[in-house]
């Protein structure tokens, strides 16, 4: 989930007029080595080379295995801690993405249902009967709540005027 390794092998032939065939030449290596970032997002490229030429297509075998084996410790698991420098590609609105954790810092400990997270935010996210109200002072305070005997009592008293 946070990284991508994107490899291009290109084998570059000739015409032998003697076999009357093409024979291959060489084999020019690509790689790139990315975050995997949101699409719409210009992403990062941690590490590349272009072009690598060989002559023989066992050494660029062997090359492309050695790069995936220094880069491996970068995909040893599905989502590894993103270091500081790269967390902000993995945020939106300055709160980092479900599944994501940044080098150095404790993941959330806690998972809260939505219902939790808008009670304890109040104001206009909190349900009707939990809303809350300012004062003239500017200070949150919370709404007054009349139990239904008494809403009914009120009611009645006003059907009467």
């Amino acid at each position: 989930m946070v990284y991508r390794m994107y490899i291009h092998v290109y084998e570059d032939t000739k015409y032998d007029r003697a076999l009357k065939k093409s024979v291959p030449v060489a084999w020019y290596v690509s790689w790139r080595v990315s975050l995997n970032v949101l699409p719409g997002q210009s992403g990062k490229t941690i590490a590349q080379q272009d072009k690598k030429r060989f002559t023989d297509k066992a050494a660029a075998g062997k090359y492309l295995e050695g790069r995936k084996a220094f880069y491996e410790q970068l995909f040893y698991k599905i989502s590894p801690p993103i270091p500081q420098e790269y967390a902000k590609y993995f945020m939106v609105n300055g709160l980092l993405l479900p599944g994501y954790t940044v080098e150095g810092q404790e993941p959330p400990a806690v998972e809260r249902s939505t219902g939790e997270v808008l009670k304890e935010l109040g104001g206009a996210f909190a349900p009707k009967q939990e809303r809350t109200g300012f004062s003239l002072d500017g200070e949150l305070s919370p709404r007054p709540r009349k139990d239904k005997a008494e809403q009914k009592k009120i009611t009645k008293q006003r059907m009467e005027r």
